[in-house]
């Protein structure tokens, strides 16, 4: 075998062990920031509650407010949202 397939394989080793741990480490993160998330919005199976600014976690909702232009949207916004709220609670 000559040293530089033995280098490659090498690489090849050090470089998937890191991808796996990257990985394994990101499903870990996931599970323990948002351990009801169950991938469902990952193919847009269900954009329904992606409208409501109130299931969003606080950093989803101030992109979201921050997306806005006017404040006579968010007030318009905030009310639509507080609606179906109220209506999900009947």
């Amino acid at each position: 075998m000559s040293i530089e397939l033995v280098i490659s394989i090498i690489v090849c080793v050090i470089v998937s062990v890191f991808i796996g741990i990257q990985w394994v480490n990101g499903i870990d993160y996931m599970h323990r920031t948002h351990p009801d998330y169950k991938g469902e919005d990952l193919f847009d199976e269900d954009l329904e509650t992606m409208d409501d600014p109130i299931l969003l976690s606080e950093e989803d909702a101030k992109s979201f407010f921050d997306s806005l232009e006017s404040e006579e949207e968010t007030n318009e916004v905030l009310k639509e949202a507080a609606e179906k709220y109220k209506q999900s609670k009947k």
